[in-house]
């Protein structure tokens, strides 16, 4: 590195800090870059107004400044650091690229990951600038050992760093469990965060949400509440406990109780990605509750197995392990980011903390064990359907209009409403129908409308006025043809000398010229579409009618020969090309108490689909698929309690 050049030109700077509790850091790697800058005389257009904006918006580029916010350097896809090497790649005017230290750059897990983009700055032929001084760009052909060693040399201190931070963070974790210590996170429903000294020498102090403690000397509970609000949300806590116990309703059915009597959620009066969160309970935050084991006054640590780099795990002798490939996915970020864990392989404290239980244990352990029953037989993190012609045909819930998802359900494949699965019971009903027997229906169904020869004759005549309509339309579309392809011509002209001009212009006027390219392209795109559907049409005048109807007809025999031994890997591809559609009414009843529990909705009425409003039949098509196009012929079959 030569520390003492003195360099111009323009400059482009890179910031980055691991998580938002470093406060300042963003700050004081700016500050260096704009004193180096006036040192070097080099051209910096970066302002701290620039960075409270970037900030406070989340954006990862504003002009020549370039951030990562609370991103771990282990991750090399972060956007702010491919935007900065595609502007040092890509920008002829940038002479200069900044970054206060390696490890800020990257924190990769196998140093020569940083060496590679390192280099890459240097082979474009800019300078990179850091504390520790300047490196001067590399030639086409050009190598430098000694700066390729040094380097791969800072970026292997920077991983080891990454994977020693790592450790020690897991194993203060497992140490403070032991003494019953918090280990960092929100505190559960009802409790508040406390400081205490480890000598015991002060007593407990209420901490505010947002506060670290970075001190030796103190730690950090949980403690139940004291104030009205929480008194109240801890007997919330305890009534959800006795409710699943006493089995007075399961998850949905308590959330739905609580929502209807407007107790707020654990959630309430929170923001989400700047958004206000609703306040309101679901099958998750019941569940939380639930399995939280401070309400028994018992402090563990290992329900939730997280992070990339290493697992905590309380069976080894370590205290963590190093995560699978599965954990921690293609790019490195953790693929599975949360595996839940056993109580028997949770940590527990080995003091007692001093408050009395919330819930007896006994109670939590049979939720909990009932919890964990229903997790391994349910269908918890399964995906819904592996196979895409399990479920071959579209249903529809009539309660809510939204499409209903295959699912397994009470050992069967069937249809559930995806409105009450996604709100967590709040909306619509628990509507669900078996897949064998809506499927069933659907083919019945069809095959009774084209065996008839009252219908086949409706038919044949509905597809021959359709072809007349769409010949009338078709009347004088030549010159229409023409007069398209004339503009498109036109229009893909300017639009190439367009994109010669976003390439040639100086980077003042580039926002421009991209502007007026985008533009054209735009409307190319959109006389291509036209020029296809005119096209098309231009050929009806030549179609022979009563020829497509008889191919129409034989397309119907042939699909009654089809439907009467059809594979299950063949039902998808009819249903879809025919456009049908089964919605289902259901009726509800409701059990009474003392009563044996029974199904709620039944299945009483269908009615079934074909095609789609609005679309024209085109000739091509007309021979290939003319039931889905004709649907004032095949209307809406099927009303009935036939399922």
């Amino acid at each position: 590195m030569r520390s003492q050049e003195q360099l111009e030109g323009r400059a482009i700077v890179y910031l980055r800090r691991s998580t938002d509790k470093q406060e300042d850091s963003l700050r004081q790697q700016l500050e260096w870059a704009l004193k180096e800058a006036t040192r070097r005389n080099l051209i910096l257009d970066v302002t701290f107004e620039m960075l409270n904006k970037a900030e406070a918006a989340k954006q990862s580029n504003i002009g020549d400044l370039y951030l990562d916010n609370a991103i771990t350097g282990g991750d090399l896809s972060r956007p702010g650091l491919q935007a900065f090497l595609e502007r040092a790649r890509t920008d002829s005017t940038v002479a200069h690229c900044m970054f206060w230290s390696r490890d800020r750059l990257a924190r990769p897990e196998h140093a020569e990951a940083g060496l590679v983009f390192e280099k890459e700055i240097l082979r474009s032929g800019k300078h990179v600038v850091t504390a520790a001084g300047v490196i001067a760009p590399l030639g086409r052909f050009e190598n430098r050992i000694g700066e390729d060693i040094q380097m791969l040399l800072d970026y292997n201190t920077a991983s080891e760093d990454r994977i020693k931070l790592a450790k020690n963070v897991l194993r203060a974790f497992s140490q403070n469990a032991k003494k019953g210590y918090w280990c960092g996170g929100r505190p559960p429903y009802g409790f508040v965060r406390a400081l205490v000294s480890t000598d015991g020498s002060k007593p407990p102090e209420l901490l505010p949400d947002g506060r670290t403690v970075n001190d030796d000397r103190f730690r950090v509970v949980v403690i139940p509440g004291t104030d009205d609000a929480n008194q109240k949300r801890l007997e919330v806590a305890r009534r959800i406990a006795f409710m699943y116990h006493d089995r007075l309703g399961g998850l949905s059915c308590i959330a739905k109780t609580l929502n209807a009597e407007g107790i707020p959620s654990p959630d309430a009066g929170r923001t989400r990605k700047g958004r206000p969160v609703p306040g309101k309970w679901t099958v998750s935050s019941v569940r939380c509750v639930i399995e939280q084991p401070l309400y028994m006054a018992q402090v563990c640590l290992g329900r939730r197995s997280e992070g990339c780099l290493f697992r905590y795990d309380a069976d080894s002798a370590t205290g963590y392990r190093e995560a699978t490939n599965d954990e921690r996915g293609k790019d490195g970020k953790g693929g599975k980011k949360t595996v839940y864990r056993d109580y028997e392989h949770w940590t527990q404290s080995e003091s007692p903390v001093k408050f009395d239980p919330i819930i007896p244990s006994d109670v939590w352990f049979r939720n909990y064990e009932r919890l964990k029953k229903i997790g391994s037989q349910g269908t918890r993190g399964v995906p819904r359907c592996v196979d895409p012609n399990k479920y071959p045909l579209e249903v529809i819930c009539s309660d809510c209009g939204k499409r209903m998802v295959g699912s397994p359900y009470s050992g069967r494949d069937c249809y559930v409403c995806s409105t009450y699965g996604n709100s967590h019971g709040t909306q619509c009903k628990h509507n669900w129908v078996e897949r064998d027997i809506a499927v069933r229906f659907a083919v019945h169904a069809l095959l009774q409308r084209i065996t008839s020869g009252l219908e086949r004759d409706e038919m044949a005549k509905a597809v021959k006025e359709v072809l007349k309509d769409n010949q009338v339309l078709a009347r004088g579309t030549n010159e229409r043809v023409q007069a398209v392809r004339d503009e498109l011509a036109r229009l893909n002209h300017e639009r190439k000398a367009a994109y010669r001009d976003t390439i040639r212009t100086d980077a003042i006027h580039k926002a421009d010229a991209d502007e007026a390219y985008l533009e054209l392209r735009d409307q190319t795109y959109v006389l291509e579409r036209k020029l296809k559907e005119l096209e098309r049409m231009e050929d009806l005048s030549r179609v022979d009618i009563d020829g497509e109807v008889e191919k129409a007809m034989a397309i119907l025999k042939e699909l009654h020969l089809f439907l009467s031994d059809v594979a299950d890997s063949r039902l998808r591809e009819l249903f879809s090309a025919l456009g049908a559609r089964l919605t289902v009414s259901f009726e509800h009843h409701k059990t009474t108490a003392g009563e044996k529990r029974k199904r709620e909705n039944f299945p009483i009425e269908t009615e079934l689909v074909f095609g789609s409003e609005g679309e024209i039949a085109f000739p091509a098509e007309v021979a290939e698929k003319a039931i889905p196009r004709v649907n004032s012929v095949l209307g809406k079959v099927g009303r009935g309690g036939g399922i």
